[in-house]
Protein backbone atom coordinates (compact mmCIF):
# COMPACT_ATOMS: atom_id res chain seq x y z
CA UNK A 1 0.00 0.00 0.00
CA UNK A 2 1.04 3.61 -0.49
CA UNK A 3 2.67 5.43 2.38
CA UNK A 4 -0.34 7.76 2.55
CA UNK A 5 -2.73 4.98 3.56
CA UNK A 6 -3.78 3.97 7.05
CA UNK A 7 -5.17 0.47 7.62
CA UNK A 8 -8.57 0.60 9.34
CA UNK A 9 -9.97 -2.87 9.15
CA UNK A 10 -9.12 -6.55 9.28
CA UNK A 11 -6.81 -7.25 6.33
CA UNK A 12 -7.58 -10.97 6.37
CA UNK A 13 -11.25 -10.20 5.82
CA UNK A 14 -10.43 -7.56 3.19
CA UNK A 15 -8.39 -10.12 1.27
CA UNK A 16 -11.16 -12.69 1.59
CA UNK A 17 -13.76 -10.38 -0.01
CA UNK A 18 -11.43 -8.62 -2.48
CA UNK A 19 -8.85 -11.03 -3.81
CA UNK A 20 -9.49 -14.09 -5.95
CA UNK A 21 -6.86 -16.59 -4.79
CA UNK A 22 -6.64 -17.97 -8.34
CA UNK A 23 -5.29 -14.65 -9.63
CA UNK A 24 -1.65 -13.58 -9.77
CA UNK A 25 -2.21 -9.91 -9.10
CA UNK A 26 -4.90 -7.56 -7.83
CA UNK A 27 -5.14 -3.79 -7.73
CA UNK A 28 -7.76 -1.07 -7.56
CA UNK A 29 -9.85 0.32 -10.36
CA UNK A 30 -9.01 3.96 -10.92
CA UNK A 31 -11.90 6.10 -9.73
CA UNK A 32 -11.86 8.75 -12.47
CA UNK A 33 -9.24 7.94 -15.14
CA UNK A 34 -10.37 5.08 -17.34
CA UNK A 35 -7.40 4.83 -19.70
CA UNK A 36 -3.71 5.56 -20.01
CA UNK A 37 -4.65 8.47 -22.31
CA UNK A 38 -6.83 10.01 -19.59
CA UNK A 39 -4.06 9.40 -17.04
CA UNK A 40 -1.60 11.18 -19.33
CA UNK A 41 -3.96 14.14 -19.75
CA UNK A 42 -4.39 14.42 -15.96
CA UNK A 43 -0.66 14.14 -15.32
CA UNK A 44 0.00 16.91 -17.83
CA UNK A 45 -2.77 19.12 -16.45
CA UNK A 46 -1.52 18.75 -12.87
CA UNK A 47 2.19 18.92 -13.79
CA UNK A 48 2.91 15.49 -12.29
CA UNK A 49 6.07 14.93 -14.36
CA UNK A 50 7.82 16.27 -17.43
CA UNK A 51 5.19 16.59 -20.19
CA UNK A 52 7.57 15.58 -22.98
CA UNK A 53 8.81 12.48 -21.14
CA UNK A 54 5.25 11.32 -20.45
CA UNK A 55 3.97 12.03 -23.98
CA UNK A 56 6.91 10.25 -25.61
CA UNK A 57 6.49 7.26 -23.32
CA UNK A 58 2.78 6.88 -24.08
CA UNK A 59 3.41 7.41 -27.80
CA UNK A 60 6.03 4.65 -27.73
CA UNK A 61 3.39 2.30 -26.31
CA UNK A 62 1.00 3.19 -29.12
CA UNK A 63 3.72 2.61 -31.73
CA UNK A 64 4.26 -0.87 -30.27
CA UNK A 65 0.55 -1.68 -30.67
CA UNK A 66 -0.76 -0.86 -27.19
CA UNK A 67 -4.55 -0.57 -27.49
CA UNK A 68 -5.34 0.96 -24.06
CA UNK A 69 -8.21 -1.50 -23.58
CA UNK A 70 -7.37 -2.81 -20.07
CA UNK A 71 -9.08 -1.40 -17.03
CA UNK A 72 -7.05 1.52 -15.70
CA UNK A 73 -5.55 1.06 -12.27
CA UNK A 74 -5.09 3.03 -9.10
CA UNK A 75 -1.76 1.64 -7.91
CA UNK A 76 -2.01 2.71 -4.28
CA UNK A 77 -2.85 -0.91 -3.42
CA UNK A 78 -1.21 -3.95 -5.00
CA UNK A 79 -1.66 -7.58 -4.04
CA UNK A 80 0.60 -10.00 -5.88
CA UNK A 81 2.03 -13.49 -5.82
CA UNK A 82 5.65 -12.58 -5.17
CA UNK A 83 6.84 -16.15 -5.73
CA UNK A 84 5.37 -16.34 -9.22
CA UNK A 85 8.05 -16.15 -11.95
CA UNK A 86 5.61 -14.46 -14.35
CA UNK A 87 4.67 -11.81 -11.75
CA UNK A 88 8.35 -11.23 -11.01
CA UNK A 89 9.07 -10.67 -14.72
CA UNK A 90 6.14 -8.28 -15.02
CA UNK A 91 7.28 -6.32 -11.95
CA UNK A 92 10.80 -6.09 -13.37
CA UNK A 93 9.41 -4.82 -16.67
CA UNK A 94 7.25 -2.26 -14.88
CA UNK A 95 10.23 -1.07 -12.82
CA UNK A 96 12.27 -0.59 -16.01
CA UNK A 97 9.48 1.54 -17.50
CA UNK A 98 9.39 3.72 -14.39
CA UNK A 99 13.18 3.93 -14.21
CA UNK A 100 13.61 4.81 -17.89
CA UNK A 101 10.49 6.92 -18.45
CA UNK A 102 8.04 8.75 -16.27
CA UNK A 103 7.94 7.92 -12.59
CA UNK A 104 4.14 8.06 -12.84
CA UNK A 105 3.66 4.31 -12.47
CA UNK A 106 0.02 4.32 -13.56
CA UNK A 107 1.09 5.45 -17.04
CA UNK A 108 3.09 2.28 -17.62
CA UNK A 109 1.15 -0.48 -15.83
CA UNK A 110 -1.36 -1.35 -18.57
CA UNK A 111 1.23 -1.35 -21.38
CA UNK A 112 3.44 -3.64 -19.30
CA UNK A 113 0.47 -5.89 -18.51
CA UNK A 114 -0.25 -6.12 -22.26
CA UNK A 115 3.25 -7.55 -22.72
CA UNK A 116 2.76 -10.00 -19.85
CA UNK A 117 -0.62 -11.50 -20.66
CA UNK A 118 0.30 -14.65 -18.73
CA UNK A 119 -0.25 -12.68 -15.51
CA UNK A 120 -3.88 -12.82 -14.40
CA UNK A 121 -5.13 -9.58 -12.85
CA UNK A 122 -8.26 -8.84 -10.89
CA UNK A 123 -9.53 -5.38 -10.06
CA UNK A 124 -10.83 -4.38 -6.64
CA UNK A 125 -13.76 -2.01 -6.38
CA UNK A 126 -12.79 1.25 -4.70
CA UNK A 127 -15.66 1.12 -2.19
CA UNK A 128 -14.20 -2.08 -0.71
CA UNK A 129 -10.87 -0.34 -0.32
CA UNK A 130 -12.46 2.64 1.46
CA UNK A 131 -14.09 0.32 4.01
CA UNK A 132 -10.68 -0.94 5.15
CA UNK A 133 -8.26 1.93 4.51
CA UNK A 134 -8.09 5.67 5.11
CA UNK A 135 -6.46 7.96 2.56
CA UNK A 136 -4.14 10.71 3.73
CA UNK A 137 -3.04 13.62 1.55
CA UNK A 138 0.00 12.92 -0.63
CA UNK A 139 2.93 15.25 -0.25
CA UNK A 140 3.70 16.73 -3.64
CA UNK A 141 7.19 15.39 -4.23
CA UNK A 142 9.02 16.19 -7.45
CA UNK A 143 11.51 13.90 -9.14
CA UNK A 144 15.04 15.28 -8.76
Amino acid sequence: IDANIKVLGNLDYFLMISYDINMDYATLFHTFAFSVKQELDLCIAYKKDNDQVMMEQVESYRSLGFSDMNAHINSRLIIRRCGSPSVKLMMESWFQEIKNGSYRDQLSFSPVLDRHSEVSVSYIEFWKFLDYFELKKHKNLKKQ
